[in-house]
């Protein structure tokens, strides 16, 4: 209950701009795996947020954005599989 309660005192991940979103899984395409790399390297400023499954709290999405003056990308690592909304 505690874990929940200190969740819902963080603020809602807000983008810094306009943004392309990227998922990476164990289906992402390397090429494109390789081609975040290297925006990352040219990155200065980046905000990393993280959710966790509602049910056993196991961590389940990493979102890393990479802020750029003109357009930012938001990568979306999935790293245990989420239920939808009205699963749960």
């Amino acid at each position: 209950m505690l874990h929940n309660q200190e969740r819902n005192r963080l603020p809602v991940f807000i983008p810094m701009n306009d943004y392309e979103v990227y998922l990476i899984n164990r289906s992402a395409n390397t090429n494109l795996l390789h081609y975040r790399i290297q925006l990352s390297q040219k990155t200065r400023y980046f905000s990393i947020d993280t959710e966790s499954d509602r049910s056993t709290y196991r961590p389940s999405l990493i979102r890393v954005e990479f802020i750029h003056q003109d357009l930012s990308a938001v990568i979306l690592f999935e790293v245990c599989h989420l239920q939808r909304e009205e699963q749960s």
